[in-house]
């Protein structure tokens, strides 16, 4: 037999599945575009900085005496 915090535990798993359930795909969907954007952030960065050390590598090699 459940005691009554036991019951009340059980209702709010059943909470919680109903929720995934009813938003999962958009909650995996959300998950998803956060980590493509994250992904072109981080790829746009890096990207940015391998431009920068280019450049300046560029630069110091035409300025050599």
């Amino acid at each position: 037999m459940l005691t009554g915090r036991h019951r009340s535990l059980e209702g709010e798993e059943r909470k919680l599945y109903n929720f995934i359930d009813r938003y999962s795909v958009g909650l995996i969907f959300l998950g998803d575009q956060f980590l493509t954007n994250f992904y072109f952030s981080i790829k746009a960065a890096k990207d940015l900085t391998f431009q920068v050390l280019i450049r300046q590598k560029t630069i110091s090699i035409l300025n050599l005496p």
